[in-house]
């Protein structure tokens, strides 16, 4: 199904203390659709859980920044009820999908029923298939390669 059949778009990115759910917890999941409003939603941390130095200078996420936020599960909720709320089975747009999609599955084996409710498609595959020359393929290369300045 394409864009141009009706099927709703949300655009997605999330924050996490370790590259698989093994390896550290969401921090962080934020989502759009194609005509809206960035929704986001921080993650509480588990208890005893700490956020690596590097982790933190990237994301510019620290515990202090996680005090008070929503459960794993709240942000799960929430995701699933924007996509239900566009009108359908939503295709989720991510760039280097293959990271957030172990985070999102994680989170549909908690807390999800029945199959899993997004199709995914990711925008750093389609670069490495449509422009294999290009030496980089991160948001800020692709930017720069399409003439968009995406600042700090």
């Amino acid at each position: 199904m394409s864009v141009t059949d009706g099927q709703p778009v949300l655009f997605l990115d999330a924050q996490a203390s370790g590259a698989t759910p093994d390896q550290g917890p969401l921090l962080e999941v934020g989502w759009a659709p194609l005509d809206g409003a960035v929704r986001t939603h921080l993650v509480a941390l588990p208890a005893g859980a700490t956020i690596p130095p590097r982790v933190r200078e990237l994301t510019g996420l620290d515990e202090a920044a996680l005090a008070g936020a929503g459960s794993a599960e709240d942000a799960w909720r929430a995701l699933c009820a924007d996509a239900a709320e566009l009108g359908g089975r939503a295709l989720l747009v991510i760039h280097f999908a293959v990271f957030e999609k172990r985070f999102l599955l994680d989170l549909h084996r908690r807390f999800g029923e029945g199959p899993f409710p997004f199709d995914v498609v990711c925008t750093h595959e389609i670069a490495r298939r449509l422009l294999p020359d290009l030496p980089r393929r991160g948001l800020r290369a692709l930017a720069g390669y399409f003439g968009w300045n995406v600042g700090n």
